[in-house]
């Protein structure tokens, strides 16, 4: 199969000559995360999504799908070794919505790129609060953008990245270790297969647009506009669902078992 980079420039819409550069890495980032919706129908329809790079390039480039962390980053990382740019994925725990002293597992995949002797924090797949620009890994850093703030707090041990929404929340927490593809494997399982999973139990999809982020929880559907202003509604029925899905998030379901399985499963209960 194709596995041509200029097939992933032309899903993204990225028109620029690609260098292992900021200028390079910063605009994909941004036009990822802005033409491949995030979204996890694969494990809420009872599938574990595969992680082989040729299953990825067909589903996120080639598909009109998208995917979650493991199939976003891992398809941004061959981009950017295929560039040349340094880079290593990372596993970390999240911590967001967490309201327990627990130690979570590492369950959230993100790339760290090394460039011009700086590092930087790269991430297209933590839905609605992914950041869309490389956050430096600095310390107590400040990066605003999309009128947002990210920051690395780090301690002796690990690294955190927090989120300001009026107050600073943690998203998740890593040590720089390079994880393989076992440990990616594993972690994919898990997410997709444990009925605790929030992946698992609850249809989840985010796009970012020029004018705000459009996310969708089950049938419930938000818009936040790049104004603070916030628009919720419910999606009555599947006709309203699936047009939602291929209207604002360009994620077209062409197999009918999956089809059908999602509209039973967020329907049945309504």
């Amino acid at each position: 199969m194709d596995l041509s980079i200029e097939s992933y420039f032309e899903k993204i819409q990225f028109q620029n000559t690609a260098k292992p550069d900021y200028e390079t890495l910063s605009q994909l980032v941004k036009l990822h995360t802005r033409f491949i919706p995030f979204e996890n129908v694969d494990a809420f329809t009872g599938t574990s999504p595969s992680l082989q790079i040729e299953d990825i390039f067909e589903k996120l480039v080639f598909q009109q799908r998208g995917g979650y962390c493991y199939e976003q980053n891992l398809l941004l990382n061959y981009v950017l070794e295929t560039i040349g740019f340094q880079k290593k994925v990372i596993l970390a725990r999240v911590l967001w919505k967490k309201d327990d002293s627990s130690l979570p597992a590492k369950t959230h995949a993100f790339i760290i790129v090394s460039l011009d002797g700086k590092d930087y924090l790269v991430d297209v797949g933590f839905g609605a609060s992914t950041p869309d620009f490389p956050v430096p890994l600095i310390d107590e850093d400040k990066n605003i953008n999309f009128k947002s703030e990210y920051r690395i707090v780090r301690n002796e041990t690990f690294s955190t990245l927090e989120y300001w929404n009026k107050d600073w929340f943690q998203m998740y927490s890593f040590e720089i270790e390079q994880s393989n593809v076992q440990d990616l494997e594993v972690a994919n399982w898990y997410m997709s297969t444990n009925p605790q999973s929030g992946f698992v139990k609850n249809l989840i999809i985010t796009r970012r647009s020029g004018n705000g982020i459009y996310t969708l929880q089950n049938n419930q559907f938000k818009h936040k506009r790049q104004d603070r202003v916030v628009i919720t509604k419910l999606l009555p029925d599947p006709e309203k669902l699936i047009y939602t899905l291929q209207n604002t998030f360009n994620i077209h379901i062409k197999k009918a078992e999956t089809y059908n399985l999602l509209i039973r499963r967020i329907f049945s209960a309504i």
